[in-house]
């Protein structure tokens, strides 16, 4: 893959790689500048239906406009690659930091205000993140958390599908799972990972607006 051309976009290095697929660093032609390029695995979208769909949740997500959420530029076929665009950022993701340690106590809310800023403003556009780890939140050189890779997102729908309803607290313990830093906290671990981490489509009520009520610290 390095070197090759997809559409507009040659690609220069592989930074990564999971599930959803590789991610490779790549240089935009026309606007020359450097963008994350996601390659799909072969056969995730079996046909054209499936790509069509993915195309939709797409440009759902080319729609987010925050400054703490990744940015999706372009999704694309090309020779039956299938390909999403994204913003090039630089830095480490959480998962990373974390390796060399627990996370400074002074920098804990901050992280956690923009993710939960981040998260908000996708539940206000429908999505739902559905995937949301410490390996999928970069902070940049600068200091700013950046939510990325909504590959497992889906649109919100009137009902969950596993009969769990989303709410603000599960969006809170997703957020403290991601920094690792629940259980210091409040002496307790945190819920079932399938109620924390991969929250279920469903609709996010309003008081799902990141202010709930905070877990009652021990004394």
């Amino acid at each position: 893959m390095i070197g090759r051309t997809l559409g507009h976009y040659r690609v220069t290095e592989k930074i990564g790689a999971g599930g959803m697929g590789e991610v490779f660093r790549a240089r935009d032609t026309h606007l020359e500048r450097d963008v994350a390029i996601k390659v799909l695995p072969s056969g995730s979208l079996s046909d054209d239906e499936a790509r069509r769909h993915f195309r939709n949740e797409a440009l759902a997500l080319s729609r987010l406009s925050h400054p703490n959420i990744g940015t999706i530029f372009d999704f694309d076929t090309q020779e039956g690659v299938d390909f999403l665009v994204m913003e090039y950022l630089p830095g480490s993701t959480v998962a990373q930091r974390l390796a060399a340690g627990p996370l400074p106590e002074a920098g804990i809310c901050e992280l956690g205000e923009q993710m939960a800023s981040a998260l908000e403003e996708a539940h206000e556009h429908g999505i739902i993140h559905r995937d949301l780890k410490p390996g999928n939140v970069i902070i940049t050189p600068k200091g700013l958390a950046k939510v990325v890779d909504f590959g497992l997102a889906r649109m919100l729908r009137p009902a969950s599908e596993d009969g769990v309803t989303a709410t603000a607290t599960h969006v809170l313990q997703a957020i403290a799972c991601v920094m690792k830093f629940f259980e210091p906290l409040t002496f307790h671990p945190p819920l079932l990972r399938t109620a924390v981490v991969r929250v279920p489509p469903a609709s996010l009520p309003a008081s799902a607006s990141v202010k709930p009520h905070a877990p009652k610290l021990s004394p």
